[in-house]
């Protein structure tokens, strides 16, 4: 399968999980304890937040631009850290239509990002769970083929393109911190589902994956153009959002007075629903921000969900101003 994609690795490479979710788990399980300084982007994948909160670490968010994450500020967070003799255990980066806000990082940022890491010695944890979703036919390189596996861990799963109660996933890394992975996967849950794993293979082997991969491609590709189509027509213009060429979900930022957590009421009266952006940035900001999803819903719950999405956020601002 990573063949297929443009990548390589050897079996002694790959530790086979529950998804990518427990690849996160035995990553905070390996490498974090309490105190840990870890960097992550900001916003970021609320499921790895959660995962790093728990086993005590402290996390340090880069903001990310239209093009991935602000390397001057990773550099000088990296700077400020050193000189207070403070150790960052990895670099956590979600390259391609990252989740929340469907930005590729670009494959000079790619390649710069690597280098930062090489020169202060420390190891990059890729996860990779929306790489293939691309809506353009390309894929840019992955951290883990661009440095040839060196100082990069990468976290994969088949439940974002083949079927989400397929609870399987990998991790690549060399076989020295594979071994590590490995070791501590047996102490958890001994080993994935062997049934899963004979289905996903054969699936894989009979080249079926590849066309379910083309078929969601297709899919989603008309459902986002959808999306944004109504994000045009629907929204107010102090609404901006991401565009995203891949993976499934789509970035809202609002007003900074908005907050909306507290206008998940009005949404639900209005019949429509989103994921708050507050709990995918590890310092508590965002809270203007929301997270929408286009892989479910039909065209018309898109169209209609936007449009009442649209009326929300116009009755809450409204109401806001007057109370200010």
């Amino acid at each position: 399968h990573m063949a297929t994609f443009g990548e390589t690795a050897t079996p002694e490479e790959i530790c086979v999980t529950s998804s990518s979710q427990q690849g996160l788990d035995l990553l905070s399980l390996v490498m974090v304890d309490n105190g840990a300084e870890i960097i992550m982007e900001l916003p970021s994948y609320l499921g790895a937040i959660q995962a790093f909160e728990r086993a005590g670490a402290s996390m340090n968010g880069i903001r990310i631009q239209d093009d991935g994450m602000d390397l001057d500020e990773l550099q000088a967070v990296l700077k400020a850290k050193a000189e207070k003799k403070q150790k960052v255990r990895f670099i956590y980066t979600i390259p391609d239509y990252q989740n929340p806000s469907g930005i590729v990082m670009s494959i000079e940022k790619r390649k710069h990002l690597l280098e930062i890491a090489s020169y202060w010695e420390i190891p990059v944890v890729e996860d990779s769970p929306y790489r293939e979703i691309s809506f353009t036919g390309t894929t840019l390189p992955s951290l883990w083929s661009l440095s040839n596996g060196k100082g990069v861990i990468q976290l994969k799963t088949f439940s974002k393109m083949l079927f989400p109660g397929m609870r399987l996933g990998w991790i690549v890394a060399k076989k020295d911190i594979a071994d590590k992975f490995a070791l501590m996967k047996q102490s958890v849950d001994l080993c994935s589902p062997t049934f899963n794993q004979l289905i996903v293979a054969k699936y894989i082997k009979e080249g079926k994956m590849k066309a379910t991969i083309g078929h969601a491609i297709e899919l989603y590709t008309k459902k986002n153009t959808c999306m944004l189509n109504a994000l045009k027509q629907y929204m107010p213009e102090y609404v901006t959002w991401s565009e995203p060429k891949g993976g499934m979900f789509l970035w809202l930022t609002l007003p900074e007075y908005v907050d909306t957590k507290e206008m998940i009421p009005m949404a639900a009266n209005n019949k429509v629903f989103y994921v708050t952006g507050k709990p995918f940035h590890c310092d508590g900001s965002g809270k203007n921000t929301l997270r929408l999803n286009y892989s479910y819903p039909t065209f018309e719950q898109i169209d209609k969900g936007i449009q009442s999405l649209a009326t929300t956020i116009k009755e809450y601002c409204t109401s806001k101003v007057k109370r200010i």
